[in-house]
């Protein structure tokens, strides 16, 4: 019959094959997972506290040059000069902060670009899992093709090789491998016979 087992070949390779595939793919699996939850604390979680930490920076400079300017409009001594101490404590606190303010710009801007790599590396482990995956169909179907099934109804009328022998595969060589078994298709079965001449037909 159709698709009728013919001959087993020993699965032993083709199914260590099939595990280590699957192993693969579940650590591309774990390293995809991995790279985007790196993705998402990166995007949020580190992106959003140097941002609060620019705005809480922000809102102290505006507060020092504030004060800064009410020093130099509204603190004078009797000679018209500034308060020396006063002037110089508003003008390091600016300073500082403002200094403050370009660092963390800067960090923001090394945020942004290890979210660049980590994206990066997102798509490198989604192509790893896509080559896992095709490995492991790959391999599958080598384990499937260790059975050898009968393409047709047809009648096993040779079978060339004995249990243990070493096979080749068709693919692989170019004499087009071993030839396991025959099978004729006996779908349509034609009689050819002679008849004599001198015969009488009857019905």
């Amino acid at each position: 019959d159709a698709d009728a087992l013919l001959i087993r070949l020993d699965p032993d390779n083709e199914e260590r094959s099939v595990k280590r595939s699957r192993n693969e793919l579940a650590r591309a699996t774990a390293m995809l997972e991995q790279a985007k939850l790196k993705l998402k604390e990166r995007e949020t979680t580190s992106l959003a506290q140097i941002d609060a930490r620019i705005a809480g920076v922000k809102a102290q400079i505006d507060e020092a040059e504030f004060r800064l300017n009410k020093i130099k409009e509204d603190r004078r001594d009797n000679t018209g000069a500034y308060r020396a101490d006063e002037m110089v404590q508003a003008q390091s606190r600016f300073d500082q902060l403002t200094a403050q303010i370009d660092g963390l710009k800067a960090d923001r801007a090394q945020a942004e670009i290890a979210i660049e790599l980590a994206r990066r590396d997102v798509t490198l482990a989604q192509k790893s899992v896509e080559t896992a995956e095709t490995n492991l169909h790959d391999a599958e179907k080598r384990l499937r093709e260790t059975e050898i099934r009968s393409p047709c109804d047809g009648m096993v009328t040779n079978i060339r090789v004995e249990v243990g022998e070493v096979v080749q595969g068709g693919r692989t060589t170019v004499t087009g491998g071993t030839v396991l078994v025959v099978v004729a298709d006996i779908t349509d079965v034609y009689v050819r016979t002679e008849v004599s001449e001198i015969g009488r037909a009857s019905w």
